[in-house]
């Protein structure tokens, strides 16, 4: 691992732009730079000021697929410099309205060839051009790095610039943490939130219900001590804190992962069929987050179907947000929707502030789905007791029932003829007796 300094002309970087690889497993996001960000740096640079050195990772044989690209250097901290620099270059934006030039001491144009306000890059004259084409950058060259030293080393040049939380959390090396931008990229926030992606907001969104998940999944009937520390998704700005929480053991075992992806495939693809493209409901990350534990709390109790259940959702937001009033003047919110308002204002990410919202909604939702028909509570009891599955063993003459293989009872498992999941009874008259492999295949389906 060693760095070494060399200086290059922007117009070298221009001519070999094709060589860098602008997105790493760790860089944030283009476009993040305000125009006013963006015209000072071509002031600053016109004018004579240094600006930070560039640092690039340089790829090497273990970068397969990203040389397989054509790249031969990967951008740790410089991005947002760079692409404006380009930017202007390719003349997709011009010279401030208010820009005045200040010629540094060594520069030699001209005063009919300074650069003016308003002037595309094309506009200027030709010495104006190669004058700025020959401003010197330092750059440091990264060499023998690994990607988890060259997330970290981003995360640490960064920490001074503005970088989001999620950008930070973004840029850590984990197996959990491909597996929060797998679930990112799932169709729910492509097509159904109506919140963007800028700045990783909807990553964000997904890394806070996947840890949920995880905690719930590992914990489901206590509140964990690492659960209020964390506040269900309340990370701390620290870099440090933030390696220690995505990068836990548990939270890289390859059986746990695979656990957790299905169960949250599952739940995700339930939303999906919930929500409308661009849904109202879903215009903020912490309704997302709200709806989404409630909505894994109701289906463990009940089989609800997704048309009630946005029915149901949509009232809530309706009666939520209306006034009433005792005696025709004085107009209040009810005291369960004042604390959900409350709750939904500020610290939204605590646990505190998500049990509130989750707890609201969910007497809401029971109280307004009870009776209808789309609306089952599922047999509090889910799996069969020892004895029906011998009973189940003895009526099936000891045989799995799909496939027809003589059993031992030691191996038999009990299933549901009508799924539980759909309303179906743990009772004799709705099981049936299977073979691990039947249990756990498709060909198992009632």
């Amino acid at each position: 691992m060693k760095r070494t300094y060399e200086t290059r002309t922007l117009i070298s970087l221009f001519d070999n732009w094709r060589l860098y690889d602008p997105n790493p497993p760790f860089q944030r996001q283009s476009g993040i730079w305000s125009s006013e960000a963006k015209y000072n740096l071509i002031t600053n640079l016109f004018n004579g000021y240094d600006i930070t050195q560039l640092y690039y990772q340089v790829y090497e044989e273990d970068h397969v697929k990203r040389v397989s690209k054509g790249f031969h250097f990967g951008i740790c901290d410089g991005k947002q410099r760079m692409e404006t620099i380009m930017s202007f270059m390719r003349n997709e934006f011009s010279l401030s309205k208010t820009f005045i030039f200040i010629p540094p001491e060594n520069c030699y144009l001209e005063e009919e060839d300074y650069p003016k306000a308003g002037q595309f890059f094309k506009d200027i004259t030709p010495k104006a051009q190669n004058y700025f084409n020959t401003i010197n950058i330092s750059c440091v060259m990264l060499i023998g790095y690994t990607d988890n030293q060259m997330a970290f080393q981003f995360i640490y040049l960064n920490l001074a610039f503005g970088l989001t939380t999620s950008e930070k959390q973004w840029a850590i090396p984990s197996h959990f943490n491909e597996l929060v931008k797998y679930i990112s990229r799932h169709n729910y926030y492509k097509e159904k939130v109506k919140f963007s992606n800028k700045r990783y907001k909807q990553y964000s969104d997904a890394l806070y219900i996947c840890i949920n998940e995880m905690l719930y999944m590992q914990e489901p009937n206590k509140k964990s001590k690492e659960a209020k520390d964390i506040g269900i998704c309340d990370f701390s700005n620290s870099a440090k804190n933030l390696k220690e929480k995505l990068m836990k053991t548990e939270y890289n075992d390859p059986t746990v992962l695979a656990r957790l992806q299905k169960r949250l495939e599952r739940n995700y693809n339930f939303f999906e069929k919930t929500f409308a493209n661009k849904e109202h409901l879903l215009r903020k990350t912490s309704n997302s987050l709200t709806f989404y534990i409630q909505i894994r709390r109701l289906r463990e109790k009940y089989k609800i179907s997704p048309e009630l259940l946005l029915e149901a959702l949509q009232h809530f937001e309706y009666d939520s947000a209306k006034l009433d009033t005792e005696d025709g003047t004085l107009a209040f919110r009810k005291p369960e929707f004042n604390m959900y308002h409350i709750a939904s204002q500020r610290s939204t990410h605590t646990l505190k502030n998500i049990s509130i919202r989750v707890n609201v909604l969910h007497e809401y939702v029971i109280k307004y789905c009870t009776g209808k028909k789309d609306f089952v509570e599922l047999d509090p009891k889910r799996l069969f007791s020892s004895d029906m599955k011998y009973n189940l063993w003895i009526k099936a003459n000891q045989k799995c029932e799909v496939c027809g293989t003589s059993l031992p009872m030691q191996q038999v498992q009990g299933d549901h003829k009508i799924p539980w999941s759909e309303g179906g009874q743990t009772t004799l008259e709705n099981g049936r007796c299977l073979c691990a492999s039947c249990n756990s295949s498709r060909k198992a389906a009632a």
